[in-house]
């Protein structure tokens, strides 16, 4: 007989998971201590006991979201860099469309000083990788346009509408199964904008 005994879930990953959930649904102003604890069937007690502070909470929850990779330059061609750059974004973005649901909520209005200065950081770490590909490809005359904040604005803008349509959709849907976006037919998508606005000689 085939064992069917789940794994039961640490203490820290309950209260992880449920106030991930929670700030997912109703946001980080609206989430109390003890909101996480009955949620995730606990003492409150814990909640300081595992993570001390809110902060260390917030810390736990976004600490991977926040990195990015630096793999991007592995290949030569600005191009390619550039693809790989936006399938990353696409592809953390949908495995982690909660977080990125709680950034589109809080932004701009959160008083979490912590997840405001995470959020800008984060940011700017895009920026600074977009910056570097296009001028790479500027200055090897692949690319024609060398203006990165307009193409950061346009790739990364329309990115985050694409999810927030499909995070939204699922939302109103009721739908109880876990959401899995599919980006690929979007990346396809911006891939032809690239090549249609950077590359020379694009047919």
């Amino acid at each position: 007989m085939a064992n069917s005994t789940k794994k039961k879930k640490s203490p820290s990953d309950r209260i992880k998971k449920a106030a991930l959930d929670l700030f997912c649904q109703f946001g980080f102003e609206s989430v109390s201590v003890r909101d996480i604890a009955l949620k995730a069937n606990i003492n409150v007690s814990m909640i300081s006991y595992y993570f001390n502070s809110n902060d260390n909470l917030y810390q736990a929850l976004f600490k991977d979201y926040f990195k990015v990779e630096n793999d991007f330059y592995d290949v030569d061609n600005p191009l390619e860099q550039l693809l790989n750059l936006i399938d990353f974004y696409l592809k953390t973005n949908c495995s982690n469309w909660q977080l990125f649901n709680i950034i589109c909520q809080e932004a701009g209005k959160s008083n979490n000083s912590l997840l405001s200065t995470e959020i800008f950081c984060l940011k700017e770490s895009y920026k600074n990788i977009f910056s570097k590909i296009l001028n790479k490809g500027f200055s090897a005359n692949i690319f024609t346009i060398h203006n990165s904040y307009y193409i950061f604005d346009l790739l990364i803008g329309s990115a985050n509408q694409f999810l927030f349509e499909q995070i939204s959709q699922y939302k109103s849907s009721g739908n109880k199964n876990e959401l899995v976006i599919d980006y690929k037919p979007f990346f396809d998508f911006q891939k032809k904008i690239i090549e249609n606005i950077l590359i020379k000689n694009a047919s």
